[in-house]
């Protein structure tokens, strides 16, 4: 089984973080864990920008240092503003449920922030929480860790 985890939220970070640093989402590398909403995490040491951590990319090109706890803050609103916008969020989830669904067709095995049950991963058992996992053919081929 899979859900889709915190997939919403990890591509709501790019795009927030990428207008914080002027570059395309495409080029920053990062998650949102855990759970969706209010008690989402973003391990922030994973984050990197063409491969460059991104303390050190804000340093070597002038740019001040990201507020990592503002960023987070907008990633959790982002969807409760989109829905007072709207009335619903619903183009975000269906664009990650296809990003899944062609994960798992095309045998990606890309690395997605997918929810999984834990079964000993990161010391938790019989727990979902959204953690990165590699996704093929066979759904989650292995938790990332």
């Amino acid at each position: 089984m899979i859900s889709t985890g915190t997939l919403l939220d990890t591509a709501r970070f790019m795009k927030i973080l990428s207008e914080k640093i002027l570059i395309d989402p495409k080029n920053i590398g990062g998650y949102v864990l855990g759970e969706h909403g209010e008690t989402a995490s973003i391990p922030w040491s994973l984050v990197n920008i063409c491969g460059i951590p991104l303390r050190t990319y804000c340093n070597e090109n002038g740019l001040p240092q990201v507020d990592q706890e503002e960023v987070r803050k907008a990633v959790v609103q982002a969807g409760y503003e989109i829905f007072k916008r709207k009335g619903n969020t619903n183009h975000g989830i269906a664009a990650s449920v296809f990003r899944l669904i062609r994960t798992v067709q095309l045998n990606e095995h890309s690395v997605l922030p997918v929810g999984c049950l834990l079964e000993g991963e990161y010391g938790l058992d019989d727990v979902v929480l959204s953690v990165p996992a590699v996704i093929g053919r066979k759904g989650i081929e292995r938790i990332s860790s």
